[in-house]
């Protein structure tokens, strides 16, 4: 869009006038939107309120216009706060920095969770390497793990999907970003499930390659007894894992959502009991 074009509807959002349709503008055509905006109106700073939804930001000019504006990025996926630094003043709702990503996510739990994580691997690989089941046996703790993986998943997604409608009702949640934060955590737990799933899947086929199972024999060579052990464990590690983040995550989310809904209540009652006490 060239400067011309961006004069016009900067002239009609000035004079209060609403389009049909929202105004579509790139980050970079709204910087000299706005600074053509400033011109206008004679070098007074205007007030943006603006909310952040996921890939696009859509705002208005609340003391001109109910124009709705929608930027979208340049050449990145998602923009955010920081990106309309060169408006002063702003009133953004919704996400104001990315949420970490699925390999932040995995390092993290790493971190934090290392000593569990390690207990965990090091006895499944201890009873796997020592008892050295059978094909068939593997076959079946395979089997197993399938089985829960996605019974976990089944019901995780069903307990998302209805929490998830009851969260998306609280405005406030979404307009200090943390509806969003809860989302992408949704997201990551999600994807680290399906993983595992996969990895299990892999696992079965592992079992039965030739390098790592001695002939005429439903036994493991030695190099097989490592990997195996190896690959099983690294499944039943991740497995467990995915129960207790769940645990935790969502004991913390609980804990963090009534714990904001009474801040909120107290707040008020000590604003009206002190209003009530100066009448």
């Amino acid at each position: 869009m060239n400067d011309d074009e961006l004069l016009k509807f900067v002239q009609r959002i000035a004079s209060g006038d609403l389009l049909n349709q929202p105004i579509v503008l790139k980050l970079g055509e709204f910087k000299s939107f706005y600074e053509f905006f400033i011109e206008t109106n004679n070098r007074k700073v205007p007030e943006v309120t603006a909310i952040h939804l996921g890939d696009q930001v859509l705002l208005i000019f609340p003391e001109h216009s109910r124009q709705e504006i929608v930027i979208e990025p340049e050449n990145k996926h998602k923009i955010y706060r920081d990106d309309f630094n060169f408006v002063p003043i702003i009133d953004w709702k919704g996400a104001k920095r990315p949420a970490l990503g699925f390999g932040q996510f995995i390092f993290d739990e790493i971190r934090i969770s290392k000593a569990r994580i390690s207990l965990i691997f090091l006895l499944s690989f201890g009873i796997l390497f020592i008892s050295s089941p059978s094909l068939d046996v593997l076959d079946l703790i395979n089997s197993l793990l399938i089985q829960a993986s996605t019974v976990f998943l089944s019901i995780y997604l069903i307990f998302t999907v209805s929490q998830s409608e009851r969260l998306s009702s609280d405005k406030k949640l979404f307009e200090r970003g943390v509806l969003y934060k809860y989302y992408s955590d949704d997201k990551h737990i999600t994807t680290f499930a399906i993983l595992t799933i996969a990895l299990t899947f892999i696992n079965t086929i592992l079992v039965h390659l030739a390098w790592f199972s001695q002939q005429n024999s439903l036994s493991l060579n030695d190099l097989g007894k490592w990997i195996i052990s190896i690959t099983t464990s690294v499944v039943f590690t991740m497995l467990f894992h995915t129960f207790y983040v769940v645990r935790d995550y969502y004991l913390e989310r609980t804990r963090d959502i009534a714990e904001r809904q009474h801040k909120e209540n107290i707040f008020d009652e000590e604003y009206m009991n002190k209003k009530s006490k100066e009448k």
